[in-house]
């Protein structure tokens, strides 16, 4: 993970405790990170390359239009 506040959130990650198998698309993908009081939130889209049970990867997100 790499958080540089107001320029970029980048999220890699891997492996069954994701609790996705990738059989199918997950977009879009909603996350919320939560450092001490600092919240990010991220819809993740745009330019998206998915391979089935493979690879999830989205480039050039939009910002997430709400928090919840």
């Amino acid at each position: 993970m790499l958080v540089k506040p107001g320029k970029i959130v980048k999220v890699v990650a891997k492996g069954r405790e994701l609790g996705h198998s990738l059989g199918s698309s997950p977009e879009p993908v909603d996350a919320v990170l939560t450092l001490g009081e600092h919240r990010y939130c991220m819809t993740f889209g745009g330019r998206v390359a998915f391979k089935a049970g493979k690879k999830y990867l989205a480039r050039k997100t939009p910002p997430a239009s709400a928090c919840p």
